[in-house]
């Protein structure tokens, strides 16, 4: 018997859009953000707790990791009532630690007391932000009985699909060119693969350094973000237009066999985008020296 294929995960973009259009017709019982990428864990955040500002609701604000988080006054809000409106919507962000037995933040009575809130009758929505909680988890099950709504916000892919190899069709890079364009900031797909690679998996990062760009006029990305590593291929494609052999195996061999630094501290080796990369520097580096030769010739 042929294993069964495993379901396409969607994309975090797609659960969004399906979080407004439910809110477009009311506040669910509750909803789950989960998955690794607090970017889209705060956008859907967001548009819940603006729809219920909008409803009137009472809103209580919780944050599993913030110093001044207490357990008791969560678990009052769940028990009790709005005493200011007709509903309380109950907002718990980075509850991981608190869901997770064995934990050192574990509140034991917790899942039980969101459960209970959800199966009774009292008005109001509990909006849950965790980036490890599983489907499987009494909690998600309960939000699911009671008629919520699960956001999947995984992180974006950084390497592109198998069948089409090119770095430049990555669900993060072609999510960055999106970001771009709605900004109206030039960026071409080279550039977008460069933002990438040097910052790394990081939309909120990604996002702030495109800012600068649109900020200061389009000044050149070289000038903007750093290379994390102690080869970058912009000195590659110099060493190698320079005919600078020796010290050019030497980059190419700390850029293929040791990669670069992203922002998160981790080395990543992504082969493909490296090419890209030394490819596209290398023909900016030819242009450059085309146009000087042609300035002195003149």
């Amino acid at each position: 018997m042929a294993a069964k294929k495993k379901a396409r995960e969607p994309h975090p973009a797609e659960e969004l859009a399906t979080l407004r259009a439910t809110l477009k017709q009311g506040l669910p019982t509750a909803v789950v953000l989960k998955g690794a990428e607090a970017y889209y864990r705060t956008a859907g955040a967001r548009l819940v707790l603006a729809a219920a500002t909008k409803r009137g609701d009472e809103v209580c604000r919780h944050d599993g990791k913030d110093p001044e988080f207490t357990a008791a006054r969560l678990l009052d809000d769940l028990s009790g009532g709005s005493l200011f409106a007709s509903a309380r919507t109950i907002h718990l962000e980075r509850a991981d630690g608190l869901l997770k037995k064995g934990s050192h933040d574990f509140v034991p009575s917790l899942g039980d007391a969101i459960a209970k809130r959800l199966a009774s009758s009292v008005a109001g929505c509990v909006v849950i932000g965790a980036e490890t909680l599983r489907v499987d988890h009494a909690v998600v099950k309960a939000t699911v009985k009671a008629g919520g709504v699960v956001v999947g916000c995984r992180k974006l892919w950084d390497s592109p699909p198998p069948w089409d190899p090119d770095p430049r069709r990555s669900e993060l890079v072609q999510w960055l060119l999106g970001q771009a364009r709605e900004r109206k900031v030039t960026l071409g797909p080279d550039d977008a693969v460069y933002l990438c690679s040097a910052i790394g998996n990081d939309l909120a990062a990604l996002l702030d350094r495109l800012n600068q760009i649109r900020d200061r006029g389009g000044e050149g990305l070289q000038q903007l973000v750093a290379w994390e590593a102690g080869a970058s291929p912009w000195e590659l494609a110099e060493l190698l237009v320079d005919g600078d052999a020796r010290r050019a195996v030497s980059q190419v061999e700390a850029l293929f066999q040791g990669g670069f630094q992203g922002k998160d501290g981790t080395r990543m080796v992504d082969h493909a985008a490296l090419v890209s990369l030394v490819t596209m520097a290398i023909t900016g580096k030819v242009r450059e020296a085309a146009a000087g030769a042609a300035a002195m010739a003149t």
